[in-house]
């Protein structure tokens, strides 16, 4: 679980030196331990899509950044922009909506991000195994998306229109809602454990930006804590690993905000798909 880390130290330590905190990219370290580590049949079905959707995606957020409007209407213009490209390509990298939706929330507009996607993705596919068990392209179904949908833009609209903070919908969350409504069905026990992760996750990563002084150590630790705390639930939540570099790429060093702010998105993107899919099931045959 902690083989993410090798990849997270390099990221880290290049924006640290080089003072470019835009090369941080923290649903890389999601993608490197669903290839990894998990082994994901449906992200292992191309190295050329793990190597070019994400930053296709990180560089239609930076062009979406630049253009007018409230902030929460080009995070959906972003993350719709980014479904489309995915549902287009055939590809399931979940995680390669964060990197459309991230410039937005954080407002990051230099060229810098999506060549250091580029990079990341780039030795992601070049050492991503062979999956055991083939997969074909496939596109997301209508009622997963539909409800995905329902769930990330409400929310988006929500957090804007009352002025919340950006890191209640941070990207890492919006992806673990996607998976959360792509898994279907699930005990309530998982969705508490997902929550319990997201929200440790955001805590551990901003109690470490806030405590240990050098960036790249307190990411790292926060990647590598996140990680165990993965294995120890026995919940292998991708987001969760993104989540702890959320306070550096926010700047916000205060476990308390960003506890606060993960743990109120999380609920919501969490339990909003289960009312959804119940009201559905409950709404009678005409």
């Amino acid at each position: 679980m902690l083989l993410p880390c090798l990849l997270a130290l390099p990221m880290l330590v290049t924006a640290e030196v080089f003072d470019l905190p835009a090369v941080l990219f923290p649903e890389g370290i999601a993608l490197a331990l669903g290839i990894w580590v998990l082994q994901k049949p449906a992200w292992l079905r191309s190295r050329v899509q793990i190597a070019t959707v994400p930053p296709a995606c990180a560089l239609l957020g930076v062009l979406v950044v630049r253009l007018p409007g409230p902030r929460w209407v080009l995070a959906v213009l972003a993350l719709v922009l980014g479904v489309a490209l995915l549902q287009a390509v055939r590809c399931q990298l979940a995680p390669a909506l964060s990197a459309a939706v991230l410039p937005v929330l954080f407002d990051i507009r230099g060229w810098p991000y999506p060549v250091a996607v580029l990079l990341l993705c780039a030795v992601l596919a070049m050492t991503a195994p062979r999956p055991s068990q083939p997969q074909a392209a496939a596109r997301w179904s209508t009622p997963v998306l539909g409800v995905f949908g329902v769930c990330a833009v409400g929310c988006i609209a929500a957090a804007g229109l009352i002025g919340l903070r950006p890191l209640v919908v941070a990207p890492p969350l919006l992806v673990a809602c996607f998976e959360w409504v792509t898994i279907g069905a699930r005990p309530l026990c998982s969705g508490i454990r997902r929550w319990l992760l997201l929200v440790a996750a955001g805590v551990v990563g901003a109690g470490a930006a806030a405590v240990i002084p050098p960036a790249w150590v307190a990411g790292t630790v926060a990647v590598a804590v996140a990680a165990l705390l993965c294995a120890v639930l026995a919940e292998p939540l991708t987001p969760a690993l993104a989540t702890a570099l959320v306070p550096l790429v926010a700047h916000v060093p205060d476990p308390w905000v960003v506890g606060t702010s993960v743990a109120l998105g999380a609920a919501v993107l969490h339990m909003a798909p289960v009312a959804l899919r119940a009201s559905w099931r409950d709404r009678p045959a005409r």
